[in-house]
């Protein structure tokens, strides 16, 4: 499956299935950097567009109607994005962040 938006640069990091439905993360890069995206089933969710600094996606994990992206925000360090709503996790600010996640009731674990 390709990305719906595959004429600008794009780099595909992880894929979950659920049900029929298919998540790829990973980056959709412009002149201004990257920013951490995922997309369903070819369309694309950009988690942190507006920010100044990069952003990297890396792992995706739905659990329900909740979607998780693991990876980096590039201001704050590592974190995970759940519906898009960003949280920072501590730790180094360093490449490439959180690379795997797991979800199990209200837990996030997180690598």
């Amino acid at each position: 499956m390709v990305p719906s938006d595959a004429k600008v640069p794009v780099d595909i990091r992880g894929l979950f299935v659920s049900d029929k439905d298919v998540y790829l993360v990973g980056n959709s890069s412009d002149y201004y950097g990257n920013t951490a995206t995922y997309w369903k089933n070819g369309l694309r969710v950009q988690l942190a567009p507006d920010n100044p600094y990069s952003s990297f996606g890396n792992a995706v994990y739905v659990s329900g109607s909740d979607v998780y992206v693991g990876g980096l925000m590039g201001d704050s360090g590592p974190a995970y994005w759940k519906n898009g709503v960003q949280v920072s996790l501590p730790g180094p600010n360093k490449y490439p962040g959180v690379t795997s996640l797991f979800v199990n009731g209200d837990d996030v674990y997180a690598t």
